[in-house]
């Protein structure tokens, strides 16, 4: 007796492989400012979302490491701050921005980062992976 596979479960398999492609999330932080200090809000907004971003805030360290297409950090003391963004991965130019911002008590400046450009060998790269991933989950699903 073989086995088949209906188009309700082939649906139910193709949704499980999407729930496990990673997504980006927006990220909250906050500085480490003291109680009463005049302080407002920094957002940073990718153009698209970007590997490993870490962000610094005048030397303090609020983000590291997160796959991301915003980024918010609250309590931000108010006045002129010097922002430094960093981010990218191995199939991407490195992204390196510092900027000096003046942020207001009490309100919200956002900063519009271009995302890094994505290399040609990278893009050779994902398009063989993916080929190659449509041809294994195809030829699991048609097993079944």
């Amino acid at each position: 007796m073989q086995l088949t596979l209906g188009g309700c479960a082939r649906v139910v398999c193709l949704g499980i492989v999407v729930l496990l492609m990673g997504c980006a999330s927006d990220v909250a932080a906050r500085y480490p400012s003291l109680a009463g200090v005049p302080a407002g809000v920094l957002v940073v907004e990718f153009s698209y979302a970007v590997s490993n971003v870490s962000v610094t805030v005048d030397g303090e360290l609020v983000v590291h490491d997160e796959y991301t297409d915003e980024v918010r950090v609250e309590g931000v003391p108010a006045g002129k701050v010097h922002v430094v963004v960093t981010g990218g991965d191995g199939f991407s130019e490195p992204l390196e921005r510092e900027f000096d911002v003046e942020i207001a008590p009490g309100a919200s400046h956002t900063l519009a980062v271009a995302a890094p450009k994505t290399t040609d060998g990278a893009w050779i790269y994902l398009g063989a992976e993916y080929i190659a991933l449509a041809i294994i989950y195809s030829s699991l699903i048609l097993a079944l």
